[in-house]
């Protein structure tokens, strides 16, 4: 992954950021928050494709 501070590649597992030395860990409530609005992208993005399909069809019947 990236270090969201200095965007250097760190481990997966890493606490700490070996080059800036940030804090990489999450609180709970953001961790939460933060998968929420993942899953929440994930289906706009599922959305979007599927709209996308549509008006592909739409243009195709003209």
């Amino acid at each position: 992954m990236r270090c969201m501070f200095c965007a250097e590649d760190v481990r997966e597992e890493a606490l700490v950021c070996r080059h800036c030395g940030n804090d990489l860990t999450m609180p709970p409530s953001l961790a939460a928050e933060n998968a929420h609005l993942k899953e929440r992208v994930a289906s706009l993005q599922r959305e979007l494709a599927e709209l996308g399909s549509k008006i592909a069809v739409l243009k195709k019947n003209r």
